[in-house]
């Protein structure tokens, strides 16, 4: 049973336990269970005393609120409140779901509690975006994040009927095999207000000239263009031909470690079960690097101008994405240096990136970050795509219309980058709309057949059934012709059907990656194909045929991996290649940004040690080459042209710096070439 000693010990830290209250918060009555290495000991006042029973476990508690949901449709986050009472460093992973049956209709969190400490655990609720007819959908648009607590996800959960609240704890250096913790029931934390808010309720303007909010203060927040200036000489002073960190080559690979055939430009390689690039030099280079260095991101104005101060003289309007609108970012750049603003900006960013670790602008850097001889970089080419049916974003590789843009955006970069040493290697597309399984295949076989991708399955099936009469058979259908085969109801398919189809999605897959490799290798010889960028239809078995296909031309598997911890994936490949991290980030939502990113934490903090975390265990994994953080600048609080406005950047909307989040880089960056070469 819990003592009196521990139940006044658990009270008095009531800061982080305000979750005990549980009349005042909204939980109800609930079933508990408690699974693995955790025992429960005793409850009291809804708080749930558990026993580690081993040096090095993992445990599951479950609240299960299936007969009895829990409504927090009026709280931002859901919470529960946790003490460590042992020695053991504990790794909490927090989750809360209403529909278990559904992807994605969860929300989740990552935590960290040091032996005796306490904290209050918190997921941000996603939630549908707003409807079309109303007044926040007209005025901003698919924007993610807005005042009150109105966070848009496609990860979203219905708020009102939470059903199971679960915790995975894991700890593996507990002296003396037994410790315990204390767990409060799960309940809402965070008022939500935006429904009750309209545009109308915001400041006009709500922005002042450097684009931050007028109505709010925070942190390394800009009072006067003065300040921003001040700030350039500063920066300029500290940051102009930085040094790379020592023991480095200039490349940033590792002199320490063994070296290799120096080529003149970056390879890889595995070496002792673990895959590396290898830079020019001949030595191992592990990827640290961040996406859009350098750049900013455009706000669209039209339709919302009271909004914003008067930019009607200002040089930064820009159009992104077919979307005209304010790049707040550069316009502060300006204010900053002044005249040679980016090649200021230039020289500060590069050393920045040297001071923090980093060692390479990964996609979308600007172009006056590429090619300089300062930094490693990627560059990305986006060919045109096509529409397949119900896919808006995939290639028909059997088009010479893709094939002709891809030829001609590949002819254009190359004048700029090929043959360049520090060119670490070339992205062609990004998260494509492949689709599950054998989507790609049933979007094609309705089309029309004067369609290439069409065109190429029906010569497919051809070859291989010789006529009709054979396919028909095969799929028991009673097809006209090759022309005039459509997809088939659930119920109708068989598994010759089901076959094909996989058959023609290994097709498109293969021709579309050969033909890249093969261009790519014409114009960019020598260096490396970094694949596609898959997202998160692709990995965890959803796509396994597009992973190998992929993994049998591509130098480098690349994927953007939204997600708490990268043990969360899995990736199937039938050719071992070495995985390069295309996207990750963690976002807070705070400091003059409404929106936190696409895996949400609590403060910079929680940013901070969540970006260690998570790029260490890529470091320690074999197959990971490299892990590249979206992206070097916040969004605008406004949102860029799709609506994304987070607080995710290594540097704010006024170029200035969260030291908390880069000190971990920093931290992080010095010890990954040891930690990768010791580690199993």
């Amino acid at each position: 049973m819990l003592s009196l000693k521990t139940i006044l010990l658990f009270c008095s830290v009531s800061i982080f336990f305000s979750c005990a209250n549980s009349s005042a918060r909204g939980a109800i009555d609930d079933v508990v269970k408690v699974d693995g290495d955790l025992s429960l000991l005793a409850v009291s006042n809804d708080i749930y005393e558990l026993h580690l029973n081993a040096p090095k476990g993992e445990g599951i508690v479950m609240f299960n609120f299936c007969q009895g949901p829990i409504d927090l449709s009026r709280f931002t986050h859901a919470a529960v409140d946790l003490q460590n009472l042992s020695n053991a460093r504990l790794d909490v992973r927090m989750m809360a779901t209403s529909e278990a049956v559904k992807n994605d209709r969860y929300a989740s969190g990552r935590f960290l509690l040091q032996p005796a400490e306490a904290e209050e655990l918190k997921v941000l609720l996603n939630r549908k975006y707003f409807p079309e007819e109303s007044a926040w959908r007209e005025t901003f648009g698919r924007i993610r994040g807005l005042p009150g607590g109105h966070f848009s996800n496609w990860r979203y959960l219905d708020t009102s009927n939470v059903r199971i609240v679960r915790l995975k704890i894991t700890w593996d250096d507990l002296p003396s095999g037994e410790g315990k913790l204390l767990v409060s029931k799960p309940c809402g934390s965070g008022a939500y207000t935006s429904d009750s808010l309209t545009p109308d309720d915001l400041p006009q303007p709500l922005l002042d000239t450097m684009g931050q909010l007028i109505d709010q203060e925070w942190d390394g927040r800009v009072n006067s263009v003065s300040e921003l200036a001040a700030d350039g000489a500063r920066d300029l002073a500290e940051f102009t031909n930085h040094p790379v960190m020592a023991g480095l080559t200039e490349y940033g690979g590792w002199k320490g470690g063994p070296r290799f055939d120096a080529t003149g430009h970056f390879y890889t390689k595995k070496v002792d079960g673990k895959w590396w690039f290898v830079d020019p030099e001949g030595y191992l280079f592990w990827s640290l690097g961040v996406t859009g260095v350098g750049g900013g991101a455009v706000t669209p104005v039209k339709g919302r101008e009271r909004f914003f101060p008067d930019l009607s003289n200002d040089d930064f309007w820009r159009v992104e994405n077919l979307s005209h609108g304010y790049d707040f970012t550069l316009g502060n750049l300006y204010r900053k240096y002044g005249e040679g603003w980016e090649e200021a900006n230039q020289q500060v960013t590069f050393g920045r990136m040297r001071s923090w670790g980093l060692n390479t602008a990964g996609a979308w850097s600007v172009k006056s970050v590429l090619g300089h001889g300062k930094v490693p970089y990627t560059i990305i080419i986006h060919p045109n795509l096509q529409v397949l049916g119900g896919l808006e974003k995939i290639p028909d590789p059997f088009s010479l219309v893709f094939r002709k843009s891809l030829l001609e955006e590949l002819e254009t970069a190359a004048t700029l980058y090929s043959g360049d040493a520090w060119n670490l290697g070339v992205f062609i597309d990004n998260e494509l709309s492949w689709g599950k399984g054998t989507q790609v295949a049933r979007e094609v076989i309705d089309l029309k057949i004067s369609v290439p991708a069409k065109k190429a399955m029906v010569d497919m099936l051809a070859k291989k059934y010789g006529g009709i009469e054979s396919l028909n058979r095969a799929w028991r259908t009673d097809f006209e012709n090759f022309d005039s085969i459509r997809s088939l109801a659930v119920g109708a398919a068989n598994d010759a059907y089901h076959h094909d189809l996989e058959l023609y999605v290994n097709f498109h897959a293969e021709t579309y990656f050969a033909y890249c490799a093969a261009v790519l290798e014409e114009h960019f010889p020598g260096h490396l194909y970094l694949g596609c960028r898959f997202h998160g239809s692709i990995y965890d078995r959803k796509n396994v045929l597009l992973q190998n296909a992929a993994s049998r031309y591509v130098d480098v598997m690349s994927y953007n991996i939204y997600k708490n911890s990268i043990h969360d994936i899995v990736t199937d490949q039938e050719v071992d290649r070495p995985i390069l991290i295309g996207e990750f980030h963690f976002g807070t939502g705070s400091h003059g940004v409404w929106g936190s990113g696409l895996v949400a934490c609590n403060s910079l903090e929680h940013q901070a040690e969540l970006y260690q975390l998570y790029v260490t265990e890529a470091v320690e994994h074999p197959s990971f080459v490299g892990a590249h953080w979206f992206k070097w600048a916040d969004h605008p609080t406004t949102g860029r042209y799709d609506g994304e406005n987070y607080r995710i950047g290594f540097v704010s909307i006024v170029d200035r710096v969260y030291e908390t989040l880069t000190d971990a880089i920093q931290n992080t960056a010095n010890q990954m070439y040891p930690l990768r070469h010791s580690s199993e």
